[in-house]
């Protein structure tokens, strides 16, 4: 019974990690849509500019914030 416990809190806690994870590339003062993160993420055709907002400063501190 109590390992059943302990991996559904870790998988409950790993869904929220990601979710807050993708939360933190998505919203930010810039309003940029899924499509334009997925494609500034995967080399896709997007804006300059968005692609810089995405790679030089949302990326990062997701990951930052992930990792600490």
């Amino acid at each position: 019974m109590k390992n059943s416990r302990k991996i559904i809190w870790f998988v409950i806690l790993g869904a929220a990690a990601v979710l807050l994870f993708l939360a933190d590339l998505f919203l930010g003062s810039a309003n940029i849509s899924f499509g334009d993160v997925w494609a500034s993420l995967t080399g896709g055709d997007v804006d300059g500019s968005l692609m810089h907002i995405v790679q030089k400063y949302r990326l990062p501190k997701a990951v930052v914030a992930v990792a600490a």
